[in-house]
């Protein structure tokens, strides 16, 4: 949980304003968050607690945000790697090449289509909506 400044309000949603810290380094979201030329970071966040300008809240992560997101970056391509070495016994293999060396081939391939699979999926989670909600309005008003 962070805590930062409430800059600017858009209907529902709220732009909040976060001094990095030392848990950017290890947070799962860390690429939707926008640098500014002061080493802050504005975050597009859910309101539901009414928040107003100025006002000092906590925002938190919002589902399992980084659970799906470090299945994007390990698990998938993981998994595509190990699929794509089992799948060599079944497909087609060229004649006088290695297996080793086909079950290579055929699993960076696999990765690789689940890399492009990833990123478009990443793309997808960030565009569709914030990833982060405001859960407490610490200024006492």
């Amino acid at each position: 949980m962070e805590i930062g400044f409430v800059t600017k309000l858009e209907g529902a949603f709220a732009w909040v304003k976060l001094q990095e810290s030392n848990s950017c380094h290890s947070c799962g979201a860390k690429d939707v968050c926008r640098p500014g030329e002061d080493g802050s970071k504005d975050l597009k966040v859910d309101n539901p607690v009414g928040a107003c300008v100025g006002m000092q809240v906590s925002v938190a992560e919002k589902g399992r945000v980084t659970l799906k997101i470090s299945f994007l970056q390990f698990g998938l391509p993981l998994l595509s790697l190990l699929l794509g070495m089992g799948l060599t016994s079944y497909l087609p293999q060229p004649d006088g090449w290695p297996l080793e060396l086909v079950q290579s081939l055929y699993g960076f391939c696999t990765m690789f289509i689940s890399g492009v699979i990833s990123w478009t999926w990443a793309n997808s989670l960030a565009n569709d909506g914030p990833l982060f909600t405001i859960v407490e309005n610490r200024s006492g008003f």
